[in-house]
């Protein structure tokens, strides 16, 4: 009889101990706190029946009660879709679907899709930074050529026009990017190009650099790309000779570069890395870089 009684005391002990945690998690939730006495009267009546606790883990237990009671998860439902629509139902949240509807909100055309964001690939990238440039392009020929009339009619450039003139511009080729009135008065400045091909400087070498990346290009696109080594070797003897040879050589000389047995007017790997970086856009046909 005795083991019989024996085997439901752990259950016994189970259930007084939760409807213990129970009710100091209800007198916290309604008094915001609890004194300890309280706590300690909770762990004597357990010890009564065998239920030894900490005071650390009775204050956890409750807290943890008190943390799951105010997490409130709402109920979901199986939402049936017609087989002409698809063949997989949805679960969704009765509050948010009458939500929706109320609003007239169409739920497919705001989910999200996979994949890369629109507007993120680097085709799209360059072909922003060309739109850019030809606004810029733009608003400099005008400006120059408001400020030439000006000039001939002896008066002087009414105030915020040239922001007027960049704020037309940025509407007519749509651009979304600011464009700062200095970069159009810099590009005013005398011995400044009006329409620079870029921000950097002007290789000495470039004609004879985009003679190198067609000839890259055209290896790659029949699948006998050509390596650093073999790139730097022909660049060298594309310039032997070359007036492109006697300028770089004078550029590396006034410049002090390499050491006493540096041969000047050859160009080395380290050149290959700015080329390369300039013309990454460059794919042969299985969409590897063909200026790698």
């Amino acid at each position: 009889m005795s083991g019989i009684v024996g085997s439901f005391l752990p259950n016994i002990r189970k259930v007084l101990t939760d409807a213990t945690v129970q009710s100091l998690a209800q007198l916290k939730k309604a008094n915001g706190r609890i004194p300890r006495s309280t706590h300690d009267n909770a762990r004597e009546s357990l010890a009564v029946i065998g239920e030894n606790i900490s005071l650390d883990a009775l204050y956890k237990r409750v807290s943890r009660t008190n943390q799951t009671d105010a997490v409130e998860t709402p109920p979901t439902d199986v939402v049936e879709v017609s087989q002409e629509d698809s063949k997989v139902s949805s679960l969704s949240s009765p509050d948010s679907q009458d939500e929706n509807n109320a609003a007239g909100v169409d739920v497919s055309a705001t989910l999200s899709k996979a994949g890369r964001p629109t507007g993120t690939t680097n085709a799209r990238k360059r072909e922003i930074a060309a739109t850019r440039k030809k606004c810029l392009d733009s608003i400099t020929k005008d400006y120059a050529t408001i400020l030439a009339v000006k000039k001939l009619e002896g008066k002087r450039i009414t105030k915020g026009l040239l922001e007027e003139l960049i704020e037309s511009k940025r509407k007519e080729y749509n651009i979304s990017s600011k464009i700062a009135p200095g970069t159009i008065r810099s590009r005013l400045c005398e011995g400044r190009s009006h329409n620079p091909k870029s921000r950097e400087a002007t290789s000495l070498l470039e004609e004879a650099e985009e003679a190198l990346v067609q000839i890259c290009i055209q290896m790659g696109k029949i699948r006998q790309p050509l390596n650093v080594t073999e790139r730097v070797a022909l660049m060298n003897n594309l310039i032997d000779g070359t007036p492109f040879q006697e300028a770089l050589a004078k550029f590396q000389e006034t410049r002090k570069l390499g050491n006493e047995s540096f041969e000047f007017g050859r160009v080395t790997k380290g050149w290959w890395g700015v080329l390369k970086a300039k013309h990454a856009q460059n794919h042969d046909k299985t969409g590897r870089e063909v200026c790698m």
